[in-house]
């Protein structure tokens, strides 16, 4: 059963920083227009203090459907197992901004693992890493991580709840300047990504990539289209390049996933023209 849920959230979702970023800016009061033209800034501590009294309820919408970062597909994933009468509730963990979920069973809901985990007496490899579980004796039980490229364990530090995960996933968000969204694919039996968009607050672009056959090297290579915000364009190609992004979000394979971020991305886009003005488009190969 777990396997099945994960898959199925893991499908339907995406791995976006772009529905926190709304959240955030909602909760102090910036406006898009004021965020995307640089007269207002995210504040770390003017969002810890706005965080302090948020009830639980507020933040739901930011995990429910699984589509967030780490966080939200970890508690998305942990909450529908739950739904399913199980006898074991989830600790939410931390480790180095990484959050994960685990039950008393051996359960690990984690998204770097790209499948469920059920850990018992040995450890488990799995997509980035090795996972394992301590037991001491009346105590709870340990997560522990070793990444592949390194030959030590460390351990997740459990979290109160749910909704303390969530106010430090939107914490970590605070400080950054590039949001993204990469839409999930499962190909072969094997969870993965298809195509990328990310929204570079600093350098004020937005860009969408994806596999392509590059006719060059004659090979499937990475393709990024950008809109430079920062550098005047013209409209025509804008609009060339608009029907472009809408067409690579509205692929059949993407579009379950786009619809979530929708609402987002088109007021991005809107804005950025409306305050910045057409940019500057075009296309490279990664």
């Amino acid at each position: 059963m777990e396997q099945v849920i994960y898959k199925n959230t893991w499908n339907s979702s995406s791995y976006t920083s772009f529905l926190m970023l709304g959240s955030i800016l909602r909760k102090l009061e910036i406006s898009f227009e004021d965020f995307i033209s640089g007269r207002s800034t995210i504040s770390k501590t003017s969002l810890r203090e706005a965080l302090c009294d948020v009830p639980c309820e507020e933040l739901i919408p930011l995990w429910e459907s699984g589509s967030g970062l780490c966080t939200s597909f970890s508690l998305c994933v942990a909450a529908r197992i739950e739904s399913q009468n199980y006898p074991s509730t989830f600790t939410v963990a931390e480790l180095r901004g990484h959050r994960a979920s685990f039950n008393q069973r051996g359960v690990v809901i984690d998204s770097s693992a790209r499948q469920a985990l059920t850990l018992q007496k040995q450890p488990v490899k799995a997509y980035k890493g090795t996972w394992k579980m301590e037991r001491p004796e009346e105590s709870a039980p340990v997560l522990l991580f070793k990444p592949s490229k390194s030959n030590t364990f460390s351990p997740f530090c459990p979290l109160k709840d749910r909704c303390e995960g969530m106010k430090a996933c939107l914490l970590q968000l605070a400080s950054q300047s590039t949001f993204i969204c990469m839409f999930r694919m499962e190909e072969y039996n094997q969870l993965g990504f298809n195509g990328r968009i990310t929204y570079k607050s600093q350098e004020r672009k937005i860009t969408w990539s994806q596999v392509r056959f590059n006719p060059s090297t004659k090979r499937q290579q990475f393709f990024e289209s950008v809109v430079d915000f920062s550098v005047p364009g013209d409209k025509e190609t804008m609009i060339s390049y608009a029907a472009e992004f809408r067409g690579f979000c509205e692929d059949r394979a993407r579009i379950q996933q786009y619809e979530i971020v929708k609402p987002f991305l088109a007021k991005l886009w809107d804005t950025c023209i409306e305050e910045l003005g057409y940019g500057n488009c075009y296309g490279v190969w990664l």
